[in-house]
Formats: C-alpha cells, sequence, structure tokens
C-alpha cells in the first residue's frame, strides 16, 4: 500500500506548491496587488500580427509565425527590433517597407484584446483601496502600444522589464518590485499566468495565483479576504474603451 502510496507523492507535492498555504495566507494584511500583463490583463492574438506581417512582407504564415519566435529570442539578448528586421530582411532578400516600425505597431495595437472582466476587476480593487501595480517582462515596442492604448494608467507603480534592466523570474525583478513598493512581502499579492514567475514570487515569501481567467481570481481574492462587488456585466467582460474610458488614440 505505501509503495503505491509512494509513486504519487512528487505528484501532490507539486500540485500543493501552487497554492499558498491557508493559514499563511490568512494572517497576511494584503496592500498592494500586482499584476503581470500578458495573458492576465490583455493578450495579443498573434495569429493576426503573423497574417499582418505575411501579407506584407510576402511570406507565408508559417514564416511570419517563426520570424515572430526569432524576435522574440533575439529581443531577450538586449537587441533591438528595428534591427532585428533589418537583419531578416537582407537575408530573406526583401524589402521592408519605409514605415515598416509603424505600420508593425498599428498592427500590434488592432491585435490586443482585453482578457474578460480583468480591466473592471483592476478598477474595483482600486476603489476598495488597494493599490494596483505592474510587473511586465516587455519590450519598448510593445510598451509603446499598451501605453497608447491607455492600458497602463490603471497601475501605479510601473515596473517595466526594459526600463528596470530585469525580467521575471529573475529574483532582481521581484526586489526592485518590493523596494519600489516599499512594502514587506506579507502585504503583496502577485498575478501572473506563467508558472515560474509565480514561483519565483513565492521565494521571497510574497503570496502569489497562477491566473487561468477573472472568475478564478475572483475566487483566489476572496479566499483571501477580499470581495470584490463586481457587477454582473464586468463579469462578462468589457472592452477597454467600456470598462476604462481610457484614451484611444
Amino acid at each position: 500500500m505505501f509503495e503505491k502510496l509512494r509513486h504519487f507523492l512528487p505528484i501532490f507535492l507539486f500540485i500543493t506548491s501552487l497554492f499558498p498555504h491557508l493559514e499563511a495566507t490568512q494572517n497576511r494584511q494584503i496592500k498592494v496587488i500586482v499584476f503581470d500583463f500578458g495573458g492576465v490583463i490583455a493578450k495579443t492574438d498573434k495569429q493576426q500580427v503573423a497574417h499582418f506581417i505575411a501579407e506584407m512582407l510576402h511570406l507565408s504564415e508559417s514564416e511570419a509565425f517563426h520570424a515572430l519566435a526569432e524576435l522574440k529570442i533575439y529581443t531577450n539578448h538586449e537587441k533591438k527590433e528595428e534591427d532585428f528586421w533589418t537583419e531578416y530582411a537582407t537575408i530573406k532578400e526583401i524589402v521592408l517597407p519605409t514605415d515598416w516600425m509603424e505600420k508593425l505597431a498599428e498592427a500590434r495595437l488592432r491585435a490586443l484584446r482585453p482578457i474578460p472582466g480583468m480591466v473592471a476587476l483592476v478598477k474595483v480593487l482600486q476603489e476598495q483601496g488597494y493599490q494596483t501595480a505592474l510587473l511586465s517582462n516587455v519590450r519598448k515596442s510593445q510598451a509603446e502600444i499598451k501605453r497608447k492604448l491607455g492600458y497602463y494608467e490603471l497601475f501605479n507603480p510601473l515596473l517595466l522589464s526594459y526600463d528596470i534592466g530585469a525580467k521575471k523570474p529573475n529574483r532582481e525583478a521581484y526586489e526592485l518590485l518590493l523596494n519600489e513598493l516599499k512594502v514587506p512581502p506579507e502585504a503583496v499579492l502577485f498575478i501572473d499566468n506563467k508558472l515560474q514567475n509565480v514561483l519565483a514570487a513565492r521565494d521571497l515569501q510574497i503570496d502569489a495565483v497562477l491566473f487561468l481567467n477573472a472568475d478564478q481570481l475572483i475566487q483566489e481574492l476572496k479566499n483571501r479576504g477580499i470581495n470584490p462587488p463586481l457587477p454582473h456585466r464586468a463579469q462578462e467582460g468589457f472592452s477597454i474603451e467600456a470598462c476604462t474610458k481610457l484614451k484611444t488614440s
């Protein structure tokens, strides 16, 4: 019997590692709720962006997706996106439009979609007195799009990886966050859609939630004594314009 149960122990330990201990959660006085952006607040429709690149550069969509994957690797090494496309065009023997970066930025802007219910949830938490902050891995070109749409107006402070010089899940990113917030880890709740980022936060004694959707997050908040009274329509999700009345130009 013991031998059979022993095989399930690693799985059990992995599952329990995803959730904070109930007692530790109950003893916390959360003051700041820190959000990731991509996949939590909004998400880019990569299919739409790849389709745009394929049409503009006369590539197949599979080639366009491959180019986006190469771009991510390239910029992860602190290189500029403009340089990537210049090098890519040279290798592929194609001519980039003179306003290529502007057109690509416009395509990304059109492809950015809010996660249903999340903008409304952030605003309700603010109304309840919680400070809402952002810790996001993002390129400067991506950040400019989100700033233009007004998403970043929801958060204070903003810690963007290209600006602070550190990325999640590196410990330095979370230390910079705590230093900026000037509160102890016990006062912070961190929300991210990537497990490695959640576990890295917990290593610093920050309570963290692995994000799936707005309904799941609301339940996680309730488990911590935070009860956002969302109106019915906000739970269904609005466009960013309807939720926040943010600028769109």
